[in-house]
């Protein structure tokens, strides 16, 4: 099972979250860790910590979808 933190990720990138935390991961770094998980027996995921109604631009939700993509790729 993997749980995606949002939070993890820079406020520049994912505004739209609970507890923003300056100085996070950027887009990519957290694209090539999940990439480094390929091969694992992931069978489910869920991804954390999107408060849309924090980001009135919608780039949180974009970049949460993204990541879900890239999730169910590795798992595939």
């Amino acid at each position: 099972y993997l749980t995606i933190d949002l939070d993890v990720l820079d406020p520049s990138i994912m505004p739209g979250t609970g507890t923003p935390e300056p100085g996070g991961v950027t887009f990519i770094e957290l694209q090539k860790s999940l990439y480094n998980l390929r091969g694992l027996n992931i069978i489910a995921a869920d991804i954390v910590e999107l408060a849309p109604g924090l980001d009135n631009t919608g780039i949180s939700t974009a970049v949460a979808c993204k990541i879900m993509r890239e999730t169910l790729l590795i798992m595939g």
